[in-house]
């Protein structure tokens, strides 16, 4: 195990430990080959990121690979980024494979961008494969910002072409950046 320390962007020390193989590649079988721990005023130690390696590839079956965790004041820890690889590509059957959780003025977490990847490619069956406050993915195949006023007006239409039926969409704002749309219900 090797381990450093550097200061974050508020001046709090974190002390990054990594396991490597004898390639020099980052491995470990028993738990994540990196972490990077936060040390808060006082001493405590938070864990901040971890990654899951196998001989150097982003790798941990049917669990996250990485996640990263965002430190709020003294000691308030809310995961912020989860990504799910196998064999070093976005992998999972079961949901997204990449979420991203902003956090509201209020207090309250709020899934902000997922991507859903099954072997490395983006893929997902009753939805969109990737949503966010600026992006909106439909069947591989990116919709610009500029068409999301034509989705909403022509939904139907693009839902009937699909071969799906589903409730209106709803148009979520994320503060003036952008909007996601969100299906509420969708049979195929």
């Amino acid at each position: 195990m090797q381990e450093t320390a550097w200061r974050d962007g508020r001046g709090r020390q974190v002390i990054h430990r990594a396991w490597c193989n004898t390639e020099g590649q980052p491995h470990r079988t028993t738990g994540p080959a990196w972490e990077d721990w936060t040390v808060l005023p006082g001493g405590a130690h938070v864990l901040s990121v971890e990654g899951w390696y196998f001989n150097g590839s982003a790798h941990r079956e049917g669990r996250p690979a990485f996640r990263w965790w965002h430190i709020a004041g003294d000691c308030t820890q809310d995961l912020e980024i989860e990504e799910w690889r196998r064999h070093g590509h976005w992998h999972r059957v079961d949901g997204p494979s990449y979420c991203c959780w902003t956090m509201e003025p209020d207090g309250t977490r709020r899934l902000a961008r997922e991507r859903w990847h099954v072997n490395g490619k983006l893929h997902r069956v009753d939805g969109p494969a990737h949503t966010g406050p600026d992006e909106f993915w439909w069947h591989d195949r990116q919709v610009r910002q500029e068409d999301l006023p034509w989705l909403r007006r022509g939904w139907s239409f693009l839902v009937a072409l699909a071969g799906f039926t589903a409730a209106t969409p709803t148009l979520c704002s994320d503060g003036g950046a952008g909007g996601s749309i969100m299906f509420p219900a969708w049979r195929p």
